[in-house]
């Protein structure tokens, strides 16, 4: 038998040094937002993509749930914590502190993937949204937009056409990458941007083409746009996209509307929406939700949380078309109710016809 001593233990402590290094990087804070004129939240792409480019967001967000490992998923910068949810696009991770730096967060950033960031964001808390005057994606992609629940069940369009009608100076800048350019810009145009005027287009979003890959999009513009003042003008190596006028996509399958129902059984008289199916996961918003006699549209289902005596743990993603926006803030009136509120003449956790799952 061969003993090995002082040679393995060195061997064994150089490893460890080396995988203590390694981790510190992906750890170790980025002081660069403290010069940054915009406190900006960064959304990673798929695992920890962009984050060494993000240095100047006061938070960095990763995709996935493990560790930033450099060499294996992107991650050689700091992160603050995770932006997507164990459960199917559950908007909750994308929030944040009211503050950050001492200062409100009024730019989101979302590379490939993490382009959903701002969209749950605009989902997860509208007295957060109501302080953003800016949101960029950086290449989010074409047939991947197209492709993604997480895109298409949830009002995308709506969503970002009420936070840009919030005030004339809110923004949506796209650096379209040759990802993004796919198919004639098909999944930007159809899925985000099909609910725009074509006023609102031109004096509020700035779709820039840029012929780069998909990494080189955000090694290039990452830098340049993180945590500044949003660009009025495409930055250089881009020009404004010429997206075809393509002919508006085919009407969704009309959804049912249904009156809600028990609203006052805890007094005062009215429920909170949710973020996602489950009973605490709500931004507590007045007017964020249902009043009695008000009308919503089921988008899709999920099953949550148990509600009412018969234990309903069946959840519709809703709009009210009562009041289609909060009073107050100006935020989509969307989100998650349980089926014990609304007046369907179904059983409990029976699901209405024609409704597809989230």
């Amino acid at each position: 038998m061969i003993i090995m001593r002082r040679p393995f233990r060195a061997a064994v402590a150089c490893l460890f040094a080396l995988c203590t290094a390694s981790l510190t990087v992906a750890f170790s804070p980025a002081p660069a937002w403290a010069s940054s004129p915009v406190t900006a939240v960064y959304y990673s792409g798929l695992g920890c993509a962009g984050l060494p480019q993000a240095g100047a967001a006061a938070r960095r967000l990763r995709e996935q749930a493990g560790p930033c490992i450099p060499g294996l998923n992107g991650g050689t910068g700091f992160y603050n914590g995770r932006w997507a949810s164990s459960t199917h696009c559950d908007p909750s991770h994308a929030t944040y502190p009211a503050t950050l730096n001492g200062h409100p967060v009024t730019q989101l950033v979302g590379f490939s993937l993490g382009r959903l960031g701002p969209l749950y964001l605009l989902r997860a808390s509208s007295s957060l949204a109501a302080k953003v005057n800016s949101i960029i994606m950086l290449d989010p992609g074409s047939s991947e937009i197209a492709g993604n629940d997480c895109d298409t069940n949830y009002n995308s369009a709506g969503n970002l056409a009420s936070w840009l009608a919030r005030s004339s100076a809110n923004r949506l800048v796209i650096i379209a990458g040759t990802d993004t350019q796919a198919n004639g810009y098909a999944g930007i145009n159809n899925v985000y941007l099909s609910s725009l005027s074509v006023a609102t287009r031109k004096a509020q979003v700035l779709v820039c083409a840029a012929n780069l890959s998909h990494a080189s999009v955000m090694s290039t513009y990452g830098p340049q746009l993180i945590g500044q003042v949003s660009p009025s003008t495409c930055p250089g190596g881009s020009v404004a996209a010429d997206i075809p006028a393509s002919p508006p996509p085919p009407s969704p399958p009309a959804r049912p509307i249904f009156t809600v129902m028990n609203t006052s059984e805890t007094p005062p008289d009215g429920v909170w929406f949710r973020n996602s199916p489950q009973t605490a996961n709500t931004d507590r918003v007045t007017g964020h939700g249902v009043y009695a006699s008000d009308k919503v549209r089921l988008h899709c289902y999920a099953y949550g949380d148990a509600v009412g005596p018969y234990k309903n743990r069946l959840w519709y993603y809703v709009d009210n078309v009562t009041r289609p926006v909060v009073s107050g803030n100006g935020a989509a009136n969307v989100g998650y109710l349980n089926a014990h509120y609304i007046n369907d003449g179904a059983a409990a956790n029976q699901v209405d016809a024609g409704v597809p799952p989230c």
